[in-house]
């Protein structure tokens, strides 16, 4: 079952069909990321997700970690010839009445920022 939600939600993300990855994001944060979504759906698109494949799952009772290998393609027309690269990606996955949904974090600024090193500013 957890298989044949990766798999919807990469066919999605490849198809860039917001609608779909929204309904596979657990129901409890799905209403917080509506701008977000909604400004995926207007966002020009700048490359092609050629690939995107479940490498492998731990699972734990409802909470699954799962990798996913996805081979990307830039399409911005100001850099025409980028190869295709490639990412691995974890994503935190948790089962609600008998479905998986996955767990997306939207990253705020400031939360970056201190990722990096960053103080307000950009100074370090």
């Amino acid at each position: 079952m957890l298989k044949e939600r990766v798999r919807l939600y990469c066919e999605a993300k490849q198809k860039f069909d917001w609608d779909t990855v929204r309904s596979l994001v657990a129901p409890d944060i799905r209403e917080g990321l509506t701008d977000y979504f909604e400004r995926l759906k207007k966002r020009k698109k700048m490359i092609d997700l050629v690939n995107c494949t479940m490498e492998e799952a731990k699972i734990e009772g409802e909470k699954a970690e799962v990798k996913t290998n996805l081979t990307v393609k830039y399409t911005n027309p100001l850099i025409p010839s980028l190869p295709m690269q490639e990412y691995e990606m974890i994503d935190i996955w948790v089962k609600k009445d008998g479905l998986w949904y996955i767990l997306i974090d939207i990253p705020s600024l400031s939360a970056l920022m201190q990722k990096f090193g960053l103080q307000k500013g950009g100074d370090q």
